[in-house]
């Protein structure tokens, strides 16, 4: 027999059901913030305070608006936001810490939600992103470096590098002139200069 207002069974815990939020929140942690060649802005904040974490990502026009909080557009995470970089005409790559990599298109339209496009999971949090100029890109995730093609229906990954951080690799930057050369830096205190077209492709130095 069933005891009305019983919680059954007895010893299961009372917890509360957290849904994302359904209009978007500038929160307090502030992530990231980039700026492309046309003033656009996109800044990363996300909750890492209460019970339930996420993160929101904002479209900004201009500086003007930006500094106002006047989004253009804007995309809900059901997990905290880790770097957002611009790619191609109309598109943001977004890293989120629960390992999922997001191509997301942003509308035309202010006041809307980006649509996701493509998504993929990764092994673990992607720490940052790098672009360049030719529908590329790179991510650190732990140890690895992994170099993606991007379209607007895909992401392909085409290289990984594992082995040369033993550590954490917490930055990652392009040489947006030339595909084959990034640079990255590592909680294993080496930064490392990188160019694909050597044999061993990585030369770094301890700091």
């Amino acid at each position: 027999m069933e005891v009305s207002g019983m919680v059954y069974p007895p010893n299961r815990p009372l917890e509360r059901t957290m849904k994302p939020s359904q209009v978007p929140v500038l929160y307090d942690f502030l992530f990231f913030i980039e700026a492309n060649k046309n003033g656009e802005v996109i800044l990363g904040s996300s909750n890492v305070a209460g019970t339930y974490w996420e993160g929101t990502l904002f479209h900004y026009k201009n500086f003007e608006f930006a500094t106002n909080n006047e989004y253009n557009s804007y995309f809900i995470s059901n997990s905290t936001v880790s770097d957002a970089k611009f790619i191609q005409n109309n598109y943001v790559l977004l890293a989120e810490d629960n390992g999922h990599l997001k191509l997301l298109n942003v509308p035309e339209h202010g006041q809307q939600a980006m649509e996701c496009k493509y998504d993929i999971e990764k092994d673990g949090g992607v720490t940052q992103l790098t672009v360049w100029d030719n529908n590329k890109f790179a991510t650190c995730t732990g140890a690895c470096i992994n170099l993606y093609d991007v379209n607007e229906s895909s992401i392909q990954s085409n290289v990984i590098f594992r082995n040369y951080h033993t550590n954490t690799i917490l930055s990652i930057d392009a040489n947006k002139l030339d595909e084959n050369l990034f640079v990255s830096a590592s909680a294993d205190r080496k930064a490392c200069i990188w160019d694909r077209r050597m044999e061993v492709p990585a030369t770094g130095n301890i700091i």
